[in-house]
């Protein structure tokens, strides 16, 4: 269990340090692992289409302002699309 949280959840690790010895015990016997073979991924966009055209300018507006790159990439797509 502590190597997953060491692997996936580090930012939870402090919390679980923190839990009494008991408690880990008693949620480690109530996990089990897993496996999952993906045979499909289905995806939709939601791109603010039910607002006005110009919310959905005033939106890319301000994904464009942003420092962050995915916000970007996401009002280009918006704009190209921004009259459909």
């Amino acid at each position: 269990m502590e190597n997953t949280i060491e692997n996936y959840e580090t930012e939870y690790k402090q919390q679980w340090n923190n839990l009494p010895q008991e408690f880990k015990i008693k949620m480690i016997k109530g996990i089990v692992a897993f496996e999952i073979n993906v045979t499909e991924i289905q995806a939709k966009e939601k791109l603010s289409q039910n607002k006005t055209a110009n919310e959905r300018r005033n939106i890319i507006n301000s994904l464009s302002n942003s420092t962050d790159s995915n916000k970007n990439v996401i009002a280009d797509f918006m704009k190209k699309h921004l009259d459909e």
